[in-house]
């Protein structure tokens, strides 16, 4: 039979258990809970990232099809084909993301089906001109139906973004709500186990032996449970920095933007270690530090070659510690003690964008927490450059780097008003290359598009800062010179002309004949008054330019003087 002090020792102990357990259950549950709203976040981020790949392809597909219909060349007609491949794999990347009964679905299908009778819209153009010729494609294209199925995708594709933005405010608020409850549970749970240990420290007291026994028990399990409120503490505390991280990173606006955040969230998260961030150039040879944080115990170069890293080479985390310090990566140097190493490749939708590098007493406390971290940095630098590249999709023409005729017509109505509050001029230049026609029908139509390249990049770096380049369309461009007064964009016409005059050119290994070209230059105020007859006015001093033998430039106000 079991004494009166047993029985008050086990039921002590039944309490003190009973409680710890059921602090444990709502802490897990909690937990839990954070690790389900915090996958739904990242879903809804694979979710706008594959609405933005969808639209591009979409919209790459429709480019090259018009790039068919202008130049009826074969290899464009391949593309088309691969462009529709692309689209239809994108599509079925979407429709992999939504699950069957999801919200989504409706809106979803909807934009399969207008994506699909916009494609089979494009496809039936492109039969029509193979079938009939340019007329009968550009028949098809002027009766709106293909505006319209754009449109409806374009409505479909901003449904399923405001969607997925709401249901991703919705899972980022669970998760910090979730995150409050984690902290106030470990804030509750330590007088709570303290309180328990209390009371079965006291019952234990009644027996010199057992006092011994109950304290030196209560002890380690009060020392387990400190360490395991201290850990739950700084695990609640290190979710909420790196919610916070990756909340203030989807709301940068540049890669100078988001790694200055980077800096200061890292440097709260890992405040003994220190590190770098490298980014990979364009060329993809070499990655070049771009932020620092901390004082380094060890060097790394500013340069980074992919032979000199593992974490690149292998493109997953590489972690070296003074037991494996000959292993270390070769852009690290340095022989400080008990120091390790951390390189963690920066790779996001298959690509890669840079390597984050830190270095710290060992062993790394939070290697789970750095690989999370870097793991947000890398989605924020492939999202800022997913939005780039669509920006400049939008506003620049791919055949010659300039800015295109969308740009132009805003450009100049932004500089228009400006110019007008501060009184100063503003000069339009249009520029065509004499006969371009003859020359693409002499040379063929690649040489002549090298010769728009080569003109593009030409005007590009004769321009000054502050002007604007553009191609206007076909074989003509137009540069915008804010405060610049008709004789100044004279002067700078004949420099251009003058340059395009003197460039060689070659394609395909074979040189080809230089080109010329002619020009006509017009301000407000001097030439024209308004901005509507500003282009008007450049373009006539233009023809005027054409017919007086062309490779010159002719002043807008010298065609309304009379004077040639």
């Amino acid at each position: 039979m079991k004494s009166p002090s047993g029985n008050t020792h086990f039921r002590a102990f039944a309490a003190t258990a009973l409680l710890l357990l059921l602090l444990g259950a709502t802490v897990f549950g909690i937990v839990d809970r954070f690790l389900v709203d915090a996958r739904a976040n990242a879903t809804a981020r694979e979710l706008l990232t594959a609405l933005a790949q969808l639209a591009r392809a979409e919209h790459e597909a429709i480019a090259v099809q018009r790039a068919y219909l202008l130049t009826g060349d074969a290899t464009e007609r391949d593309r088309f084909q691969q462009s529709l491949a692309g689209v239809a794999a994108t599509n079925a990347q979407l429709q992999a993301l939504v699950p069957e009964g999801s919200p989504f679905q409706p809106d979803l299908d909807a934009l399969r089906r207008a994506l699909e009778l916009r494609l089979e819209r494009a496809v039936q153009v492109v039969a029509a001109h193979d079938r009939d010729g340019l007329s009968a494609a550009q028949q098809m294209l002027r009766d709106g139906i293909g505006l319209r199925l754009e449109q409806d995708i374009r409505d479909a594709i901003e449904v399923l973004t405001r969607a997925a933005n709401t249901r991703l405010v919705l899972a980022e608020a669970a998760a910090a709500q979730s995150s409050r409850w984690l902290l106030f549970s470990t804030a509750l749970g330590a007088p709570l186990a303290l309180l328990a240990l209390g009371l079965g420290y006291g019952v234990l007291r009644r027996e010199v032996q057992s006092r011994q026994n109950a304290e030196r028990d209560n002890e380690q399990t009060r020392a387990r449970m400190q360490a395991s409120v201290e850990q739950l503490t700084q695990m609640s505390h290190d979710m909420q920095r790196l919610s916070a991280y990756a909340s203030l990173l989807q709301t940068c606006d540049s890669t100078e933007e988001a790694l200055d955040v980077t800096c200061v969230c890292f440097a709260a998260l890992l405040p003994e270690y220190s590190g770098t961030v490298y980014l990979i150039g364009a060329d993809r040879t070499q990655a070049v530090a771009a932020a620092y944080w901390g004082a380094p115990h060890l060097e790394s170069l500013q340069r980074i070659a992919p032979n000199q890293c593992w974490g690149w080479r292998r493109a997953q985390p590489y972690l070296t510690d003074s037991h494996s310090a000959e292993l270390r990566c070769s852009h690290i140097s340095g022989d400080a003690e008990r120091i390790a190493t951390a390189c963690l490749p920066l790779n996001a939708h298959g690509l890669a964008f840079g390597l984050l590098y830190l270095d710290g007493p060992e062993p790394i406390r939070s290697e789970r927490l750095a690989a999370t971290a870097a793991e947000q940095l890398s989605l924020a630098l492939a999202n800022l450059s997913l939005r780039d590249s669509l920006r400049d999709q939008s506003i620049k023409d791919p055949l010659t780097g300039l800015y295109n005729r969308r740009h132009l017509e805003h450009t100049l109505k932004v500089e228009y008003a400006r110019c007008r509050r501060a009184g100063c001029a503003l000069a339009v230049l249009m520029l065509d290359i004499d006969h371009f026609k003859a020359f693409n029908d002499r040379h063929g139509h690649a040489a002549g598009d090298s010769v728009l390249s080569v003109i593009g990049a030409l005007l590009a770096a004769q321009v000054r800062a502050g002007d604007i380049a553009c191609r206007y369309g076909g074989e003509e461009f137009t540069v915008i010179m804010p405060e610049t007064d008709i004789d100044t964009a004279v002067v700078l016409a004949e420099g251009i002309r003058q340059a395009i005059a003197d460039v060689d050119l070659v394609a395909d290994g074979q040189a080809l004949p230089r080109v010329t070209a002619s020009m006509g230059v017009a301000t407000i105020p001097g030439s024209v008054d308004t901005l509507d007859e500003l282009v008007a006015s450049a373009d006539q001093a233009l023809y005027l330019a054409k017919s007086q033998g062309r490779n010159r430039v002719v002043g807008a106000v010298s065609v309304l003087d009379g004077r040639v």
